[in-house]
């Protein structure tokens, strides 16, 4: 539901559910066996009740000063869907009586204070517009409010310790001459998402940096896969110089549009683990 949410939050007028029944890949559809309804389905239904059809988003606000909310105008008023930071339940008061739905069962109870959790809720006022509708219109061509506003950066970077505007799935960290470095070793391969608003769907050459360094004697290397504007490409072959010093390497793409079709932008790709047996110190994104 989340997906969804922050998909009309930003403009994205179809989102694909993979799919709506179940296939050949396994349980993942939103209706199951004996057409039984899957709480995504539900979840889903009462998005469309009482968001629309044809979402009109108003703006995002933040609860308590850190739990996100976004707010729409439905087709019967002001509607708010928010949730509590990871691991953060909370308690929210809302000012007054407002109608609170939980969105896979469709319950609703009136309510003067809700408490927030990871799963989204459906909050609507039941009478005059909240005070938080005035923050989320304030806030609704702002960039959402985490991990740091990267709209004006000229670079991002990702190292072992920190993200900055550059984000990896969780790695393995060991020490390298006494820093810490990701350990590529465990994955065949390593993905990488730029913030999107650094560079998103735009075109625009751009500079990858890394630096690298191998775990041992056995050669290591990988290739640097990357959404383009016609596609998944790849550079070839870039062998890890053996020895025990950090080595540079860069690539210029004059055509990457990054889209984040899987979930990430760009990869380095060793086809097994039997050549991933190197470490990362840094990557870095620059724009030219």
């Amino acid at each position: 539901m989340k997906v969804y949410v922050l998909g009309i939050a930003q403009g994205v007028q179809r989102t694909h559910w993979f799919e709506p029944l179940d296939g050949d890949s396994g349980p993942y559809g939103l209706i199951g066996p004996n057409a039984t309804k899957r709480p995504s389905y539900l979840a889903l239904a009462n998005i469309i009740k009482h968001v629309g059809t044809r979402p009109r988003y108003y703006g995002w606000t933040l609860l308590n000063d850190k739990h996100y909310a976004f707010v729409f105008a439905g087709p019967q008023g002001m509607v708010m869907i928010a949730w509590a930071q990871p691991g953060s339940p909370d308690t929210v008061q809302l000012g007054a009586a407002m109608n609170v739905i939980d969105p896979q069962t469709g319950a609703s109870r009136s309510v003067e204070a809700v408490q927030l959790t990871n799963s989204p809720l459906i909050i609507k006022p039941s009478q005059d517009v909240p005070a938080w509708a005035a923050s989320a219109w304030a806030n609704a061509s702002k960039p959402f409010p985490w991990g740091g506003d990267y709209s004006d950066a000229t670079s991002v970077s990702l190292t072992a310790s920190a993200d900055r505007g550059l984000h990896a799935g969780v790695a393995s960290v060991r020490l390298v001459a006494g820093e810490p470095a990701r350990d590529a070793s465990l994955s065949a391969v390593q993905a990488f998402t730029v913030d999107p608003n650094f560079l998103s769907y735009t075109t625009r050459p751009i500079r990858i940096t890394a630096e690298v360094r191998r775990n041992g004697s056995a050669g290591a290397g990988f290739n640097l896969k990357y959404e383009s504007t016609t596609g998944t490409k790849g550079i070839g072959w870039n062998a890890v110089p053996a020895g025990d010093a950090w080595s540079t390497m860069s690539w210029v793409l004059n055509d990457a549009q990054f889209v984040g079709k899987w979930g990430y932008h760009f990869t380095f790709d060793s086809d097994s683990t039997q050549y991933s047996g190197y470490s990362i110190r840094s990557v870095t994104v620059t724009k030219l």
